[in-house]
């Protein structure tokens, strides 16, 4: 994108380029073959990220997991946690 850049008189504009880098989540293969192809013409760079250590410390908790997880194995395990922690106390009437 050419940003105008401002140095003092009115007719000293210099034109540069200004790159934004963005964070892309592709969900969809053929949006990454458009990727692909705007980055064969040169359009855009691609640039693949290291995964970070908490990362790699999620894919080998998930790997270790002994099955998948739903909404309701959640809900239900929130529930029991919830249920424990709040046993034998009352709600108050804040009046």
């Amino acid at each position: 994108m050419l940003k105008p850049v401002f140095f003092g008189e009115i007719s000293d504009f210099l034109y540069i380029y200004i790159m934004d880098f963005l964070r892309i989540e592709i969900l969809n293969p053929k949006a990454g073959q458009l990727l692909d192809d705007l980055a064969a013409l040169k359009l855009i760079s691609i640039k693949k990220e290291k995964p970070t250590d908490f990362y790699r410390f999620l894919k080998k908790l998930r790997t270790k997991s002994k099955g998948k997880f739903t909404e309701e194995l959640i809900a239900e395990e929130v529930m029991a946690v919830r249920k424990k922690r709040y046993a034998g106390k009352t709600t108050k009437n804040r009046n």
